[in-house]
C-alpha cells in the first residue's frame, strides 16, 4: 500500500468531461491521477528520477495537457519493484581460502 498524498489526487471521469478535486467522491468509473511531484514525494525520489523511470518505460503515464500517473499504475510499478530476501539454503557453505592471509 502506498502512503497517502498530502493533497488529494486529481480525479477525472473516464469520459473526460468532469474534473473533481476531492477523492472522497470518487466513483468506480473514475480514475485517480497523480502529478510527477506527487509521485516523487510519495516515493521520496527526485522529480528527475521519476521522469527517468517514465522515459525508460518503467512507469506508465497518461499524457494529458500534463503528465499524470494513475494510482493503479503506481501500485503495479511498486509491486514490480518488490524484492524478496533469499532464504538461507540447507546446502553446505564451502570455506573460502584467502591466499593473501596465509
Amino acid at each position: 500500500m502506498i502512503p497517502a498524498v498530502q493533497n488529494n489526487p486529481t480525479v477525472i471521469a473516464e469520459n473526460g468531461s468532469h474534473v473533481m478535486q476531492h477523492a472522497s467522491s470518487v466513483t468506480p468509473e473514475a480514475v485517480a491521477l497523480f502529478t510527477v511531484d506527487d509521485v516523487a514525494r510519495q516515493l521520496k525520489l527526485s522529480r528527475s528520477k521519476i521522469y527517468g523511470l517514465i522515459a525508460q518505460g518503467k512507469l506508465p503515464v497518461h499524457r494529458l495537457p500534463a503528465i499524470r500517473v494513475s494510482q493503479q499504475d503506481l501500485h503495479e510499478f511498486l509491486a514490480g519493484c518488490r524484492s524478496h530476501r533469499s532464504q538461507p539454503s540447507d546446502s553446505k557453505v564451502l570455506p573460502v581460502r584467502l591466499k593473501h592471509l596465509r
